[in-house]
């Protein structure tokens, strides 16, 4: 609706003058537009629900960062405690080794060695101290200050995720808001499409005009100049558009093609959705297994060292020995550490993927729509519909860690790591990987016998490279037998040097000839 007034005057040479003034009232009403309010009115409904989906995308993700600083921020600080434990460890031992070296029991060598071992914890110390404050300004930029000290620890079962990659996937279908954001902006393409073309089509609409008019034509005929004129118009207009340079045709091409952006942009969402939740499940399987395994290692080498420290006081441990104890602890504690906390990252990710970290972790806006709320009725028949391609399949790692032995297996252990130069005893840096063998010994089952053979390269006479196999042998026996294996299926021989593999004339060559074979014989 419209109104409009109007006043004009006109002289012509100071001979006559006149006036020209009016008031009008119109009403114009669309009766059809071709469709094109209702597909605008469309596309800016599903581009608004694109751009609320993308928030809570955002909402997610930003979830996952602040997450993942929190646990980083109580990772290194348990990381920084282990490493000045170290340390003090160390410190510990140079105490003892000093007071040692001050009554003679002790060499310089042995107390250069310990130095140089202190210095080495104490750069790890620094090293771990400068990583928490790496990951405390990742936090403070984040969440806009600094990590309380004392930061509530979250349990390792706090946060669950299924036991099921096609349950996980399934739930990421239905719940995942980027995966709606990009089936909203497939039909925001086409809406958008939809009003491009109604230029297709005629338009119509009705207009209604009422006015009071003053010498406004030259048709009129009255001849007092001064009273006002009514005239009333009710019309039908109809448009269409016969030719405008084929940019008809050319918004539509361009409107199909975004539309195939959009669909691949579909297409892309579900198989990232997919990857990324297959790998986070599959990463919390293996982290699951693997948190076992590092918890063996670390109990394993807390009782080493404890019984290498006894050992090393009434002489039947080196100095090196308990160096080496201190060290795998230390490794072993770290890597339990780690573990457990990249456990927990990947069930967080494990739920970002599926679109549910923010309700696992509580956190709710009131004031904002949730997605049960905005969720269209049919998006969640169309992401299973695009991208439910799942094909099951063992994401855990137990086809590859229980593969049976074979019936007649030879393993081959390097004499330098396990044993130190001209000695016997098993070095505390190699009990893991002898620990792994005799579980997967005693899991398997079957055993036959076992036959242990002890090498040497060619340095020194015959009869000390005899003897020195036999006693690696015999050393690597007994540490099977304390671990569980019987001992009546076992046999042991030291070859000396007779059985080279390599060239003793090199040094890559009798580092090579520097062995243990362990031939084992199962029952079919």
């Amino acid at each position: 609706m419209n109104a409009s007034v109007g006043q004009g005057n006109r002289q012509f040479d100071n001979r006559s003058d006149y006036s020209r003034n009016y008031a009008e009232i119109s009403l114009t009403q669309m009766l059809f537009d071709g469709f094109r309010v209702r597909n605008r009115l469309a596309k800016a409904e599903h581009t608004s629900r694109v751009r609320y989906y993308e928030l809570l995308s955002e909402a997610e993700t930003k979830a996952l960062e602040v997450s993942e600083a929190y646990l980083s921020v109580q990772r290194h600080r348990e990381l920084v405690a282990l490493a000045q434990k170290n340390l003090d460890n160390h410190r510990r031992v140079q105490t003892r080794v000093g007071e040692r070296a001050q009554s003679g029991v002790s060499n310089q060598a042995d107390l250069q060695q310990i130095n140089g071992r202190l210095s080495l914890a104490r750069s790890n110390l620094m090293t771990e101290i400068a990583n928490l404050q790496s990951v405390t300004a990742r936090f403070q930029r984040l969440v806009g200050r600094l990590p309380a000290d004392g930061l509530e620890p979250v349990a390792a079962e706090a946060v669950q995720v299924p036991t099921d990659l096609k349950d996980i996937l399934n739930r990421g279908y239905v719940n995942n808001p980027e995966l709606y954001a990009a089936f909203e902006n497939i039909r925001s393409a086409e809406a958008s499409l939809g009003e491009i073309k109604s230029n297709r089509y005629p338009t119509f609409e009705l207009g209604l005009r009422h006015g009071l008019y003053k010498n406004n034509n030259s048709f009129d005929n009255r001849t007092d100049p001064d009273p006002y004129g009514n005239e009333s118009i009710v019309e039908l207009r109809a448009r269409y558009n016969l030719f405008r340079g084929g940019s008809d045709r050319a918004a539509e091409r361009a409107a199909f093609r975004r539309i195939n952006q959009a669909e691949s942009l579909r297409d892309k969402a579900c198989v990232d959705l997919r990857q990324t939740a297959t790998i986070a499940y599959s990463d919390v399987l293996n982290l699951q297994e693997k948190r076992q395994s590092l918890i063996a290692h670390r109990d394993g080498a807390a009782n080493v060292v404890v019984a290498y420290r006894d050992q090393f006081d009434i002489g039947r441990r080196t100095l090196l020995d308990v160096l080496d104890s201190e060290n795998e602890v230390f490794q072993a504690e770290r890597a339990y550490v780690d573990g457990s906390y990249d456990l927990q990252i990947a069930r967080l990710r494990t739920l970002h993927s599926m679109g549910q970290l923010l309700p696992a972790l509580s956190v709710s806006t009131e004031s904002m729509p949730t997605l049960e709320d905005l969720r269209s009725g049919d998006v969640a028949p169309d992401s299973s519909r695009y991208c439910a391609a799942y094909q099951g399949g063992d994401w855990g790692g137990d086809a590859y860690l229980n593969q049976p032995l074979p019936a007649n297996e030879v393993l081959e252990l390097s004499g330098d790591a396990l044993f130190d130069t001209g000695s016997a005893e098993i070095k505390a840096g190699s009990v893991s990987r002898l620990q792994s063998f005799v579980q997967r010994l005693t899991q398997q089952g079957g055993l036959q016998s076992l036959a242990i053979v002890g090498h040497t390269d060619n340095t020194g006479s015959a009869a000390l490279n005899r003897e020195l196999s036999l006693a690696r042998a015999v050393a690597v026996r007994d540490f099977l037998v304390a671990n569980g294996v019987e001992q009546a299926v076992i046999s042991v021989s030291g070859a000396g040097a007779d059985r080279p593999v390599a060239s003793n004339a090199t040094v890559h060559g009798r580092a090579e000839n520097r062995r243990v074979e362990l031939s084992v014989k199962r029952s079919q």
